[in-house]
């Protein structure tokens, strides 16, 4: 009797350690291959081709970093005759090509609202700048812009807003639009600062120009820091008065700045700065220094709508 009592013990225990083993071997086999479909460990085991650490570096630089290309246009005339001019017929087959190419023109406070808050950008962001503040940016470029759904910022330079003369020379100048035009291309074209007079046309001065904002060679670091920081007030303060726009981005005269006068400018609020540089620009979200000394691409009247897409798809 005891000696049943012994193989049936047996029997159960046998029985007991194989179900034992079989929900082992089922709760492994589960926790392969659920690791198998997040990482190495499922690829090794069951030969599959992971691609997730490259999607996940894809899709977190997208997240924090976004490639933005920035368009420099001047002045838009029937007769193009220099690097800086083209035609309307041109930049209109600019705007219709990047709008036809899925193409989302986006303005610089975007920029800032993405690197300071994260706010999304589109798919494929450009910027279309426009420096001097040109009368034909209200005339040609202004209905254009319009009509295709796109956006942009005119640099002006304020001393001559609205003017067709240099100062008080009388000398003639391409004229310039005023700010009533300019209010009334607020939601297309936003304003901002080209500064107000540290542009100047040397053969139209008659003592020393000054053409960018750089300090002097001679001249007191005091002085200069007073001169433009009072320059860039009264442009800041016309802006606001005519228009309600906060000034909070600046194009460099002719793309040259030093540490001093970004220092300066920085001080006083502004947020973005533009070079004439040829390239790109990487934004980062959370680094407002990536908004500094941005790329531009200067465009030509020689280059076609296809043109502009090529050079912008290459980056």
């Amino acid at each position: 009797m005891n000696k049943v009592k012994s193989i049936v013990c047996q029997n159960r225990t046998q029985k007991a350690l194989y179900y034992v083993g079989v929900l082992v071997a089922v709760s492994l086999l589960f926790f392969i291959v659920t690791l198998g479909s997040f990482g190495v460990l499922g690829s090794t085991l069951f030969n599959r081709k992971i691609t997730y650490d490259t999607d996940y570096q894809k899709m977190y630089a997208q997240r924090y970093s976004v490639s933005v290309s920035i368009l420099m246009y001047h002045h838009i005339a029937c007769y193009a005759d220099n690097p800086y001019t083209v035609t309307p017929e041109t930049f209109e087959a600019h705007m219709r090509a990047l709008y036809e190419s899925g193409f989302t023109a986006i303005t610089l406070r975007q920029l800032v609202e993405f690197v300071d808050y994260g706010v999304p950008l589109p798919e494929r962001p450009v910027v279309i700048t426009f420096d001097d503040g040109y009368l034909s940016v209200y005339t040609y470029a202004f209905p254009v812009l319009k009509r295709y759904g796109m956006v942009a910022t005119a640099f002006i330079i304020g001393e001559a807003v609205g003017t067709s003369t240099y100062k008080e020379t009388g000398n003639p100048t391409i004229p310039k639009f005023c700010y009533l035009q300019a209010a009334s291309m607020a939601g297309i074209v936003s304003i901002q600062s080209h500064t107000y007079d540290m542009h100047q046309w040397a053969p139209f001065e008659e003592g020393r120009a000054r053409e960018n904002i750089l300090i002097w060679e001679w001249e007191c670091e005091n002085e200069y820091e007073a001169a433009l920081r009072a320059d860039h007030m009264k442009i800041k303060n016309e802006v606001y008065h005519h228009l309600s726009e906060v000034v909070f981005a600046v194009a460099f005269p002719h793309g040259v700045y030093d540490q001093l006068s970004l220092d300066i400018l920085l001080s006083m609020g502004v947020r973005v700065t533009l070079t004439t540089e040829y390239g790109i620009n990487s934004v980062i979200k959370g680094d407002p220094q990536s908004l500094l000394s941005l790329n531009r691409i200067n465009i030509e009247n020689h280059l076609g709508g296809d043109d502009i897409i090529s050079i912008l798809s290459n980056y």
